[in-house]
Parts: structure tokens; sequence; C-alpha cells
């Protein structure tokens, strides 16, 4: 991948909140839609109905929320290859990021 352009002058300080808005804001923009095949692992799900989990491959691992109302035709399960459709997004407070999955499908071959 190539690496882009700095938007932000090196010697520009910014306090802890507005450099995590700052970030949100740039990972959001660039990734409004993003596929990715990875295997699920620590599916949970929560007493509201949200599921959280991570995909992850053999060099990294992301992780994932799918929301209560988020159409899911087959049941999650540890180690199932699937691929998602989602958007980047920041959780500023921990300095997370993670994927809101819109869409999941298992994976074929």
């Amino acid at each position: 991948m190539e690496k882009p352009e700095p938007i932000i002058k090196p010697d520009t300080i910014f306090s802890v909140s507005d450099a995590s808005a700052l970030l949100k804001g740039v990972v959001e923009t660039a990734f409004p839609r993003i596929k990715i095949r990875g295997e699920l692992s620590q599916i949970t799900r929560a007493t509201s109905g949200h599921m959280y989990m991570t995909i992850k491959d053999s060099g990294a691992a992301i992780s994932v929320i799918i929301w209560r109302g988020t159409p899911v035709s087959f049941k999650l399960e540890e180690g199932m290859e699937v691929i998602i459709t989602g958007r980047f997004t920041t959780y500023p407070a921990r300095s997370n990021y993670q994927i809101i999955v819109n869409e999941i499908e298992m994976a074929g071959g």
C-alpha cells in the first residue's frame, strides 16, 4: 500500500481529545466501506443483543461490532471463516478502532 501524505504539520500540538477526534475523522473518511475476509474469534453477545468479536488472520486481528438490528442469516461460531462488509470507526475513549458490520457472509472455499 502507498503511504499517504501527512495532513497536519509535524510541530502541531493537539489535546488528547482533539487528536482522537482527528484520527476518528481520518479513519471514517478513508474507510466508509470495506470488505474483509478472516476467521472469527472471541464472539460474545451482550444482553442488548449486540455482538462483539474479533476477525483475524495469521498476522493481525480487528475488533468487530454487529448491532442487534443487523441481519445475520447463520450462526456465528469460533473459527468460522467469513467475509464482513462494514465501516471502520474509532472509540476515542479507549483509542480503539473497530469495524461496524453491515453484512456478513460465510467465506466460500
